[in-house]
Order: C-alpha cells, then sequence, then structure tokens
C-alpha cells in the first residue's frame, strides 16, 4: 500500500521541515552559500528519475498519473543528496554533515541487499 495515515502525518512533517530547512537557506543563512560552488545540472537527475519512474512504478488502485509521480518523488529523494556531496567536495568542507548525508543515501541500498540475501 502507498499510504496510511502515519504516512501521510510524516510526509506533512517532512514537508514542513523542508519548507523551513529553503526558509533559512534563503533569508537567514544567505550568506553562507556559495552560488558558484553549486552548479550540479538539476536536469542530471530529473530526466533519468522521470524516465525510471514511467517505466517501474508500484501497481496499486491509484491511477496511473499518481503512481508515476510517487516513484518520481521515491527516485527523486534517493538521489537527492547529490547536489549536497558535489558541493561539499568542491569545497573540502566535511564537517559532521558529510556522515549525515552519506549514510542519508546510502540508507536506500538496504532493501536490495535484504531482497538479495
Amino acid at each position: 500500500m502507498m499510504e496510511h495515515d502515519i504516512d501521510n502525518i510524516l510526509d506533512f512533517a517532512t514537508l514542513v521541515s523542508t519548507l523551513w530547512v529553503i526558509y533559512m537557506i534563503r533569508y537567514k543563512l544567505k550568506a553562507t552559500y556559495n552560488e558558484d560552488l553549486d552548479n550540479m545540472p538539476k536536469y542530471y537527475m530529473l530526466v533519468p528519475c522521470a524516465l525510471l519512474a514511467l517505466v517501474i512504478y508500484l501497481h496499486t488502485y491509484h491511477s496511473h498519473l499518481t503512481k508515476v509521480m510517487w516513484a518520481f518523488c521515491v527516485y527523486l529523494e534517493a538521489i537527492g543528496v547529490l547536489p549536497q556531496l558535489t558541493m561539499m567536495q568542491k569545497t573540502k568542507v566535511y564537517e559532521s554533515a558529510g556522515a549525515y548525508l552519506f549514510l542519508l543515501g546510502s540508507g536506500y541500498f538496504w532493501l536490495p541487499t535484504v531482497l538479495i540475501a
């Protein structure tokens, strides 16, 4: 199943916290952002995720568009740390966020490992 009440609550909490982080970055911590180093083309992430979502998605009772959009979000979330990792590599700043981002990105590999074993 794609959703339950707890999933909706957690998705809403994630949305609120993401909007808070975006607000803090754009307005409160703007001086700490280096736009010159943040030059990873976004279509390198968007296009493959969109194509993959059109081909591989859950088969549920939801509409086709909903299933494809959900799959796109999942795939994009799985590789969403790439811009942060590349920017950290360029600046050579590996604070505690480096370990967090690595673990966040590698957390999606446990499911295939469990299924193969």
